[in-house]
């Protein structure tokens, strides 16, 4: 059994010992997600808690390093028929502010549902961008 806990960088003490007795007393695996820097400051604050729970508890730690420019590329192409080289990047820098793989999927629904007879242009995709940016 698997229990995953998002925003792990929220916990105090007393949940990090929790987590800890179940680690200890059943077969249950815990995934802590966390935001690096925030996990940081629990780290600092809850200092023997962590220590104890990663200490010898932990079996792997992973680092998402966040969205990257090939997975835009092949969303972009995918869902809304993009194949301009320069478009991945311009999404891209707009995305990792603003939401990631959501504002990368609601730029696509926006370019995919514009009716035009030929490929979306790096234009297409640029309008796409600013009409969702301002729509937020």
């Amino acid at each position: 059994m698997a229990l995953a806990i998002d925003e792990a960088h929220h916990l105090g003490p007393i949940c990090l010992n929790t987590c800890k007795t179940l680690i200890n007393q059943t077969p249950t695996e815990i995934v802590l997600l966390a935001l690096p820097t925030l996990w940081r400051r629990l780290e600092r604050a809850a200092y023997e808690e962590v220590k104890q729970l990663l200490g010898n508890r932990l079996a792997e730690r992973i680092k998402v390093a966040g969205l990257r420019e090939a997975d835009v590329r092949r969303i972009l192409h995918k869902r809304a028929k993009v194949d301009d080289p320069r478009a991945p990047a311009a999404l891209l820098k707009e995305a990792t502010t603003r939401g990631n793989l959501a504002f990368v999927s609601a730029v696509c629904a926006r370019i995919a549902s514009a009716e035009r007879d030929e490929a979306p242009t790096y234009e297409d995709v640029t309008a796409a961008i600013a009409a969702e940016i301002a729509r937020r």
